[in-house]
């Protein structure tokens, strides 16, 4: 008996590890887009957000929302300078988490010309200056600092009742570097891609937050320290904290109302062992979760 209950303990362990070892981010459903490239007013208010880092501690927003009948995304800040970003993305329509990439697997590329391949990245025999199947706003001799996208679910196979799916964002200069989210995330391996969880309304949670209520956190994995940034758009309560993979709290960074602003933070564990950490970030009602990796010095 006791023998049981040890390996149910373990079993437990290890589920809740795997749980939390795995990135997901709601994908909201909104309002449809114009690709244009131009964030018009309102337009991508019910959208949800991350960022990228990118080269020299710079990030590319990405927002995310569905319509029902197609997969829209946008990305901002720092692409069209001189060290210019090409936005990418990968889904994973059937989210089996395949260490190798199947049929259901989708490459989307936006340059000079709009690329797209189904079960294997970076191929570019289709690419057209404008898709006759999904939209996007490609760059031109100037380069833009958005680009927006709008994918069908039709194109993809993608059922409108599906409540998943895997999905990951690059941004690349196509030739020496590739910056992703999830951090961790590798083009080859869905398996290390986040998950979508396809909402099937709006979300009231992040209907009234801005947008650039998002927070990164880098260098992931850290030997030494790690920064947290994030920028708030008006005043909120804000609440930072670090906790175990059995729900421990190791350390509160951020407990306060804080104003509009940019604000970092730094967390420096002293005595820690190495491994995976989840960190909670809230602003009022919005609650967003992620995982760090301890590697020590």
């Amino acid at each position: 008996m006791k023998m049981y209950f040890i390996f149910l303990l373990l079993l437990m362990f290890v589920n809740v590890s795997y749980l939390h070892s795995q990135v997901s981010k709601s994908i909201p459903k909104g309002t449809s887009i114009v690709a244009d490239g131009i964030i018009s007013q309102n337009e991508w208010d019910d959208a949800n957000a991350i960022q990228i880092a990118s080269a020299g501690n710079k990030t590319v927003r990405v927002l995310f929302k569905h319509n029902g009948n197609a997969l829209m995304f946008a990305f901002l800040d720092n692409l069209g300078s001189a060290n210019f970003r090409f936005p990418e993305l990968l889904l994973d329509i059937n989210n089996d988490k395949s260490q190798q990439w199947q049929n259901d697997d989708w490459w989307f590329h936006v340059s000079a010309t709009n690329c797209f391949h189904r079960g294997a990245p970076n191929i570019y025999d289709n690419c057209e200056d404008e898709q006759p199947d999904w939209e996007a706003n490609n760059f031109s001799v100037e380069l833009p600092d958005t680009v927006e996208i709008k994918i069908p679910f039709s194109l993809v196979e993608m059922d409108s009742n599906v409540k998943y799916i895997g999905m990951a964002f690059d941004v690349t200069n196509t030739f020496n570097a590739w910056e992703y989210f999830p951090s961790n995330a590798d083009s080859l391996n869905p398996s290390t891609w986040a998950t979508g969880i396809i909402e099937a309304e709006t979300s009231v949670d992040n209907k009234d937050e801005p947008i650039s209520d998002h927070i990164l956190n880098y260098p992931n994995p850290f030997t030494v320290s790690i920064t947290f940034k994030y920028i708030l758009k008006e005043q909120r309560n804000v609440h930072l904290s670090i906790y175990s993979l059995l729900g421990e709290e190791i350390a509160t960074l951020v407990n306060e109302r804080q104003g509009q602003g940019d604000y970092f933070y730094n967390f420096m564990p002293s005595n820690l062992m190495k491994g995976i950490y989840i960190f909670k970030f809230q602003t009022g009602n919005r609650i967003e979760t992620g995982k760090i990796e301890f590697q020590g010095n």
